[in-house]
């Protein structure tokens, strides 16, 4: 749907390969498993493949590490992953997520889910929230109308809210992610 684009998976999803990539990008989308902490906010984390054979915790990329990052050209992160909105409500601060860090550090746009969500919906969802976005659309509205053609699709799972309605836009109002060179997921 972009005019450029990198696929980063299987073994080659490590931590170091995201955090040296995504901030080069207009639009970061990641896929996959997030977990909230709600004890320790800091310590939520997206899980990536390991760099090493041992337990030494480069599988995760933690809150505390995603907020020290740079992400210079990044306007929108999508979270496509279970738990990325989910966090411990702290009176006068909010909710502590994993959505949280990429806006403090500097990202202006994340769209991420409070619950889990499953991959046959996310990736109807993901696919019109894509699409929307490379058209010119705002990434939060780019959001709506992708939840929208989910509730009046003719597949009855995705017509539940339950499929789609959990993902919401956090931070900052954006008429287009980027320029169509830095558009890219």
């Amino acid at each position: 749907m972009y005019s450029r684009s990198e696929l980063i998976e299987g073994r080659q999803a490590t931590k170091v390969r995201f955090l040296d990539g995504a901030g080069r990008y207009g639009i970061v989308h990641f896929s996959g498993h997030g977990v909230a902490n709600l004890r320790f906010p800091l310590q939520s984390r997206l899980v990536v493949e390991s760099q090493t054979e041992r337990s030494d915790g480069s599988d995760s990329l933690r809150a505390d590490e995603i907020v020290r990052q740079a992400f210079p050209r990044t306007a929108v992160v999508v979270l496509g992953s279970c738990e990325g909105a989910e966090g411990a409500q702290v009176k006068g601060e909010g909710v502590l997520n994993l959505a949280r860090p990429f806006l403090a550090a500097g990202v202006p746009m994340v769209i991420a889910g409070f619950a889990e969500i499953t991959d046959r919906p996310a990736r109807e969802l993901f696919l019109k929230l894509h699409r929307e976005i490379s058209h010119g659309i705002s990434p939060a509205s780019a959001l709506r109308r992708a939840q929208l053609g989910m509730l009046k699709g003719s597949d009855r799972e995705f017509r539940t809210p339950a499929a789609w309605g959990l993902m919401a836009a956090f931070g900052g109002t954006i008429d287009s992610p980027a320029s169509e060179q830095e558009r890219i997921p």
